[in-house]
C-alpha cells in the first residue's frame, strides 16, 4: 500500500504508512445528545453499543486520497470528521469522511464501515498549532444542493479525550489514523454519484483544509 502524503504549513510534507486505522463512534460532547442519537439509531434497527464512545477498526488500505471514490450499491453516504494522524513526527490534524454503507449498518456496523473507501484530504496541520483554539475549529460537509453538515469541534470530545481513546489501540511507537466522530446532519445526502466537499476551518488564521470527492456507485453485479 503506498503511503499517505500530506502537505504541511510552510511547504513541508508528511508521509504516513499507518499500521492501524480507527473510526470513533458516539463521540459527542453532550451526553444527552449522544443518548438521543443512540435511540434514533435503534429506531432504524441499528443495535445500541454496550458503552460509549466506541472504537471501530478500519482496514488501512481503505484510506483514500483520490477524488473519485468507487462504492458498491446505492446506500452509502459520507460523514465529515476531523482526523488525527499519529506519526513519529507527532500528531497532525486533517479532515476526512467516514463513508459508510447505511443498509449494511443496520446489521453489522463494523462491516458497514469497511466496505467503503475512507476519503482523506491531502493537507494537514500540526496539532500543536491549533490546540489553543481547538473548540473553535469548524467542520463542514456539503453537496451541490447545499450544506449538509456544519458545526465546530466543540461538539465532539476534547482533544485529550480523543487521544486517550486512540491509545486504546494505537501504541506510542505506532503510526495510525483516528476518524474522530461526526456532527449531526442538517439534510439528507443526495444519492451517488454526487460531489462531496469536506472542510476543516480555522477562523482565527483564516486557513482551511478542503477535500472534494465524487462517489461512483458500482452495481452489485454486471
Amino acid at each position: 500500500m503506498p503511503p499517505l502524503l500530506f502537505s504541511l504549513p510552510g511547504g513541508e510534507r508528511l508521509e504516513l504508512s499507518p499500521e492501524l486505522a480507527l473510526a470513533a463512534g458516539f463521540t459527542g460532547r453532550d451526553p444527552e445528545a449522544v443518548t438521543a442519537h443512540i435511540a434514533e439509531l435503534e429506531a432504524q434497527g441499528i443495535p445500541p453499543p454496550d458503552a460509549v464512545p466506541v472504537l471501530f477498526p478500519l482496514l488501512p488500505l481503505l484510506l483514500f486520497q483520490a477524488t473519485r471514490v468507487p462504492v458498491i450499491g446505492p446506500h452509502t453516504t459520507p460523514e465529515v470528521e476531523p482526523v488525527l494522524l499519529f506519526s513519529e513526527r507527532g500528531v497532525f490534524l486533517t479532515v476526512g469522511s467516514d463513508h459508510t454503507d447505511r443498509a449494511l449498518e443496520a446489521s453489522h456496523v463494523t462491516l458497514s464501515k469497511n466496505v467503503c473507501p475512507k476519503p482523506l484530504a491531502t493537507e494537514a496541520w500540526p496539532v500543536e498549532t491549533v490546540l489553543d483554539r481547538w473548540d473553535r475549529l469548524g467542520l463542514e460537509a456539503s453537496s451541490p444542493q447545499g450544506m449538509v453538515q456544519r458545526g465546530t469541534l466543540a461538539e465532539l470530545l476534547p482533544y485529550p479525550a480523543l487521544v486517550r481513546l486512540a491509545r486504546r489501540a494505537i501504541a506510542e511507537d505506532q503510526s495510525g489514523v483516528l476518524f474522530c466522530g461526526t456532527i449531526p446532519a442538517r439534510a439528507p445526502w443526495p444519492p451517488a454519484p454526487s460531489p462531496v466537499t469536506l472542510r476543516l476551518t480555522d477562523p482565527e488564521s483564516g486557513r482551511a483544509i478542503e477535500h472534494r470527492y465524487t462517489t461512483e456507485a458500482l452495481p452489485e453485479r454486471y
